[in-house]
């Protein structure tokens, strides 16, 4: 499992949320619990991980707008 979370973490921002989406509804068969599946599935692997690709995206961009300097001198 250590790989699949390497792997993860290298795949593009963005990117890894539809395809755990198709993951999840397509290759796991959630398309079988018709809307609310759908539903479910959209709510958690697209919706939930896109969230968290944005965050992870605003905190990169934050980073590289500190100063070089901590101390502010």
């Amino acid at each position: 499992m250590r790989w699949l979370k390497r792997r993860w973490h290298g795949q593009p921002l963005y990117l890894r949320p539809f395809v755990y989406f198709f993951y999840r509804y397509v290759i796991r068969l959630g398309i079988l619990d018709r809307p609310q599946g759908l539903i479910f599935h959209f709510m958690q692997a697209l919706w939930y991980r896109l969230l968290v690709d944005a965050n992870i995206d605003q905190l990169r961009r934050e980073r590289h707008e500190l100063p070089a300097d901590p101390k502010g001198d």
